[in-house]
């Protein structure tokens, strides 16, 4: 009993054909609506999210406003200094008193025939 390949084509049973079911017009127009809404949908969600955390979005823009916020107080704070420097250089180099305080103060001298002298607080008794 030798079997060959025409016997074996005999022996097995046939493949049934899978139909596919024909759709009617309307079918076909709701398939797609759904097809397209869901597209949609997923198109909405991934704009929505990138504005809301991309690399532009909203919170990106607050940060940005934060930091801009506190460069902006901060350089109000060195235009004030160095206006202030600036009037502080300006006294010293026109107004002598201005000049004599400063070397007085910050350097401890003294004119001829002055004496200096130097306070210090006793310890706090035990």
């Amino acid at each position: 009993m030798h079997d060959s390949p025409a016997n074996a084509s005999a022996h097995t049973t046939p493949v049934p054909r899978v139909r596919r079911r024909v759709r009617s017009g309307v079918e076909a127009r709701g398939r797609r609506r759904k097809v397209w809404t869901c597209g949609l949908l997923i198109v909405s969600t991934v704009l929505m999210v990138n504005a809301l955390i991309g690399e532009k979005g909203y919170l990106a823009n607050l940060q940005a406003r934060r930091e801009f916020q506190d460069v902006s107080e901060s350089l109000r704070q060195l235009k004030a200094d160095n206006a202030r420097l600036a009037d502080e250089a300006r006294r010293l180099r026109n107004d002598p008193q201005t000049l004599e305080d400063a070397a007085r103060q910050q350097l401890g001298l003294v004119k001829p025939g002055e004496t200096l002298i130097t306070l210090r607080d006793r310890p706090a008794a035990r």
